[in-house]
């Protein structure tokens, strides 16, 4: 049988560094179809504005991130 096996459609959601091999993983175990982290804050002295450890990894490799303020945001869901 020649049949086509479909690979699974992974959505990851971490945000901390400790998450990042996990991300790594099933990304190039399984590809991830995107990301889903908190939205970039506010961090150290200067309050600057930075993206999540997991964010960071995420746009190397090229997957799409989603950022929502709350999973429980109507639009989010619906996407």
């Amino acid at each position: 049988m020649n049949e086509m096996i479909e690979k699974p459609k992974i959505i990851f959601m971490g945000t901390p560094e400790f998450a990042v091999p996990t991300l790594l993983a099933l990304h190039e175990k399984f590809g991830l179809s995107a990301v889903v982290t908190v939205p970039d804050k506010p961090q150290g002295r200067g309050k600057k504005i930075l993206p999540s450890p997991v964010k960071l990894k995420a746009v190397e490799l090229g997957i799409p991130v989603l950022q929502p303020e709350s999973l429980k945001d109507e639009d989010f869901i619906k996407n």
